[in-house]
């Protein structure tokens, strides 16, 4: 099975081949993890999230990483988690399909990011009455390009929901665990899933859970 790593550090400082934002359904930044990915990444990040027209809870899109590529980083993926109203909500389904959707993601990120890219143009092509075949096969090309130069086989999670969302910390942290063990057990086109914790509290949690398997 692929290696599970918990760490204290920066996600933004890690070099692997995709991070996951901590989003907001708008994808257009915000606090904590998210804001800082968006300065690290650069305007043009927020230029490719304006026009995804956000994400719902539980759901993730993918994107380039722009600056963030000086890293190593070639992809963000963009995991909208729950915010914590009591436990009375569906939170901790709507957390574990964050964690499973971005997983998802990361093995189907070819075609989910061609599709991404072909549903942009269509959708400016129809507003604007383009040349439809002609710029879909542009698209496509680019895509695939893109594509072929960067690989996905390692991605660093932060801890979803678990700043401004208020989500409780170890009920979060063994949701999290859960389920990229389950998705790992099934899956095989990752070879290291990371957690990147922003301080000791939260490492210790992750790290106890990991340790224990």
């Amino acid at each position: 099975m692929s290696k599970i790593s918990v760490i204290l550090g920066d996600i933004t400082k890690q070099n692997c081949d995709a991070i996951v934002n901590a989003a907001n359904t708008s994808l257009l930044g915000g606090g904590g993890v998210d804001g800082a990915i968006h300065k690290a990444a650069g305007s043009e990040l927020l230029d490719e999230c304006r026009a995804l027209n956000g994400c719902k809870t539980g759901e993730a899109k993918i994107t380039k990483s722009y600056n963030l590529s000086s890293n190593g980083v070639k992809w963000i993926i963009h995991a909208v988690g729950p915010i914590w109203r009591g436990g009375n909500f569906n939170e901790s389904v709507k957390l574990k399909n964050a964690y499973e959707n971005s997983l998802k993601l990361c093995a189907n990120y070819k075609e989910e990011y061609v599709n991404q890219c072909i549903n942009l143009v269509k959708n400016k092509l129809h507003r604007f009455n383009g040349c439809h075949n002609l710029s879909l096969e542009n698209c496509e090309k680019k895509a695939l390009n893109i594509i072929e130069k960067n690989p996905l086989k390692t991605v660093a999670f932060p801890s979803i929901s678990t700043g401004a969302y208020n989500y409780p910390l170890k009920e979060a942290a063994s949701i999290a665990i859960d389920t990229i063990k389950s998705f790992l057990e099934k899956n095989n086109s990752l070879d290291e899933v990371i957690i990147v914790c922003y301080d000791e509290k939260t490492f210790n949690v992750y790290n106890s859970l990991v340790d224990n398997d």
